[in-house]
């Protein structure tokens, strides 16, 4: 997803095949879209995780004398008491969605769907307890030792050239964009959402955002009717493009791509130039750099804060420091840009 336009004829080519291309071209085609292969977008995505074929997640469960084994040929698994789960357990403490397990980069994260949420965690040979029942894999290994959090931010995906955000409808702050820079960020109005949508009508966790190399994947993890991409409600899961417009619920937001480009030093070609002018630039690269390692060590405090509990009983406080966050991270990409601008001049890296 490094190329936004890319994306772009990705989705055209999308809307033709649902035939839904008529309100961006005025073409006269039928509105009703064509069913998505729901089967080979799992393949896809299970692909696109790295899923690793063959394994079983086991399951113990409290008052059943053995393990459930579960085949983990799929991309994620919702558990649950509710039918649609893809493991369900019947017992009163069940949700009827508890937890979620997801593939990213060929290891097994596994995140809590309510209020008293089990740990998000890696899965492996150690069971995981959540809740009245257990959750395994044998013969996976887990993250080497530093893996970073797939919830976290990114600075891989941070630092695409085109930044792939989502713009919300409705939102008064002239700064109304959220980067999809993390490889998994659940979304709903739950205290472990990195999308937090305050709404009583959002679910603890309403639906996921995966990210891959190759694109973004939104699923719906509730199996309701508050999910849609471009008026459709979707089915399990389904791949985001650029211009792409949701409804989660009461909110509305648009994919975008934000591109952040300096425009490059002019240098007359016959007039190379002088010694001070060059010192000049070096100082001023120099200075970037200063500035690109406070600010980076600035906003990996702010957003440690963010991410905990500390800030949840001033919820005020807690949406300015997030604005802080928006625009000092725009101001990252930025300088870091300048920076990058500056050591395209030859005559600078010589």
């Amino acid at each position: 997803m490094r190329d936004a336009s890319t994306l772009q004829r990705r989705r055209r080519l999308r809307l033709l095949q649902n035939d839904e291309f008529k309100a961006e071209t005025g073409s006269s085609v039928s509105s009703s879209p064509a069913p998505v292969d729901v089967e080979e977008s799992r393949r896809q995505l299970f692909e696109d995780c790295a899923g690793q074929p063959g394994l079983q997640l086991l399951i113990e469960v409290k008052g059943e004398a053995h393990a459930r084994k579960v085949s983990l040929n799929r991309p994620y698994l919702l558990i649950g008491s509710d039918g649609q789960c893809d493991i369900r357990i019947k017992q009163p403490s069940v949700l009827p969605y508890h937890a979620y397990v997801q593939w990213i980069d060929g290891r097994l994260f596994c995140c809590g769907l309510g209020d008293a949420q089990p740990p998000a965690t890696w899965v492996g040979p150690k069971p995981v307890a959540l809740g009245p029942f257990r959750v395994s894999v044998p013969n996976l290994e887990l993250p080497a030792d530093g893996q970073q959090d797939p919830q976290s931010r990114s600075s891989e995906l941070a630092e695409e050239v085109s930044q792939i955000q989502l713009k919300f409808a409705g939102v008064e702050q002239s700064d109304n964009l959220w980067p999809v820079d993390r490889r998994l960020a659940l979304i709903g109005r739950g205290a472990q959402c990195k999308l937090r949508l305050d709404h009583p009508e959002i679910p603890i966790v309403l639906a996921a955002l995966v990210r891959t190399n190759r694109t973004c994947w939104l699923i719906d993890l509730q199996h309701s009717d508050r999910l849609q991409v471009n008026d459709q409600l979707i089915d399990s899961l389904q791949t985001l493009d650029v211009g792409d417009k949701l409804r989660l619920g009461e909110f509305q937001a648009e994919v975008t791509a934000a591109s952040f480009t300096v425009e490059p030093a002019v240098i007359e070609p016959t007039m190379p130039p002088s010694i001070p002018k060059i010192t000049s630039v070096r100082e001023l690269a120099d200075q970037h750099r200063t500035h690109l390692r406070a600010l980076s060590e600035s906003l990996e405090t702010v957003q440690y804060y963010l991410d905990t509990d500390h800030l949840d009983g001033l919820p005020e406080l807690k949406t300015a420091i997030q604005q802080y966050v928006l625009h000092a991270e725009r101001h990252h990409r930025e300088t870091q840009a300048a920076l990058e601008t500056l050591a395209e001049i030859p005559e600078l890296v010589q």
